[in-house]
């Protein structure tokens, strides 16, 4: 039973060494209502419902509007890019990205795009770069932890992989694929209770996971 579950890890681990797709970067903090939110705010929310709806000619028009009314901050360009990237327009995502982190460098939102987007292009080691310094400005930010977990494991630098997915966990609780890997690190090291628990509480949080235990 044990060797089952040990290959059972593995072939999971196996699966997670595509990354799944990045969850959209929130443009807008959660508040407790829509009348706590500044112009601004409301702007990205709407242009981020429709950029979830796949209406990216409504988001752009109304990224564009933020970035005309607010040119100082940097999500509604951020927002630019994103739909950029939905549509598929690698090239103008990359130049509208790139300027964006020249004239913010201290904006870890878009060194996390950019990793995106160098991961998509297959460019691995900058897509490593740029996740890499998005951390170093925002320690908090779980998913780029978890993408620089997946980054390592893809080059077999297993330890960093484990290292970084525990703390994608430990940053957010709710982070379906870190927790998985770190599931996977554990089987495979034989800590099998431990992989064990680790999935079961994803599947608390997604019931397909369930198919992994």
């Amino acid at each position: 039973l044990q060797e089952e579950r040990n290959n059972k890890s593995r072939n999971s681990q196996k699966e997670q060494s595509t990354p799944p797709t990045v969850p959209a970067i929130k443009s807008v903090a959660p508040t407790r209502g829509t009348e706590l939110l500044s112009p601004l705010d409301k702007l990205l929310q709407d242009a981020e419902t429709a950029l979830t709806l796949g209406d990216f000619e409504r988001a752009t028009r109304i990224f564009t509007k933020a970035v005309e009314q607010f040119p100082a901050d940097p999500r509604a360009k951020l927002g630019q890019a994103r739909v950029l990237y939905a549509m598929n327009n690698l090239p103008a995502c990359r130049q509208v990205l790139q300027q964006l982190s020249i004239n913010n460098p201290k904006f870890a939102p878009v060194y996390a795009m950019l990793g995106k987007l160098e991961w998509s292009a297959e460019n691995l080691a900058l897509a490593q770069q740029h996740y890499r310094a998005a951390v170093k400005l925002d320690a908090d930010d779980a998913d780029s932890h978890f993408r620089l977990a997946q980054l390592a494991q893809a080059r077999g630098a297993m330890n960093e992989s484990f290292e970084e997915a525990w703390r994608s966990v430990h940053l957010d609780q709710h982070h379906i694929g870190a927790r998985l890997l770190l599931s996977n690190h554990l089987g495979a090291n034989n800590r099998i209770n431990e992989a064990i628990k680790q999935l079961e509480i994803a599947i608390k949080e997604d019931e397909n996971n369930a198919r992994l235990l």
